[in-house]
């Protein structure tokens, strides 16, 4: 909705994780487990049992937003201008669509979670709220990624709570697999960015240095 869509410039459920529903068809995906017995490393030492189940959406997408956030400490206030000189956006204005991104689709699936990111006293010239970070500089868009996280796992979570499907307005359809997609597709989507804008740093003269302390933030993904 052009209000919200940021400008461009049961108790058996499982708890959030990518793994299949109860009864829903074998094409959907199954929990992931792999049981490991006693091993014996080649320096003699014994490894203990234990499970390796796959980490669920809900804890990799936790860690994607400690990256986002280690990437708006490491910018000053000039890099949030820089651009790649040939008609991209500017490193703000990728942050901006990307903190747009939660706002704007839980706008379509999730109406009921997406009252913190949205001001219900301002409205468009449509009638529908305004995103609250609308007119914020990019440099305080930090606030709306971690607003907006909270709000996609509230939803993902009360949709496998209630077993009932995203909403599915004006055929808006979306994560219709399995709920924690929404959050699989926001660390894409974020990654594809902030890609784009370590290019933008990088052309813009940061020294093999400077790139290399933003470099650090894998050591998230790879605790």
């Amino acid at each position: 909705m052009p209000g919200v869509l940021p400008k461009r410039h049961p108790a058996t459920r499982p708890v959030l994780g990518l793994c299949g529903r109860p009864g829903q068809s074998p094409h959907h995906e199954p929990r992931t487990t792999v049981r490991l017995n006693h091993q014996t490393t080649d320096r003699g030492r014994q490894r203990l049992p234990r499970s390796t189940r796959i980490p669920t959406a809900q804890s990799v997408f936790k860690r994607n937003g400690r990256v986002n956030g280690f990437l708006f400490k490491s910018l000053s206030d000039a890099d949030y201008d820089l651009s790649d000189g040939r008609g991209g956006w500017t490193v703000g204005g990728h942050l901006r669509h990307m903190a747009g991104f939660r706002v704007g689709w839980l706008w379509k699936i999730s109406r009921e979670h997406v009252a913190p990111l949205i001001n219900p006293d301002e409205l468009d010239a449509d009638g529908d709220p305004v995103w609250r970070w609308q007119n914020h500089p990019d440099q305080e868009l930090s606030g709306a990624f971690v607003a907006g996280d909270a709000a996609a796992i509230k939803a993902v979570q009360a949709n496998l709570h209630s077993g009932e499907p995203f909403a599915n307005p004006r055929n808006a359809v979306a994560y219709q697999s399995h709920p924690a997609h929404f959050l699989q597709h926001m660390i894409v989507h974020d990654s594809h960015h902030r890609g784009q804008i370590m290019a933008v740093l990088r052309e813009s003269g940061r020294t093999k240095a400077q790139m290399n302390e933003l470099e650090e933030h894998w050591a998230i993904w790879r605790e």
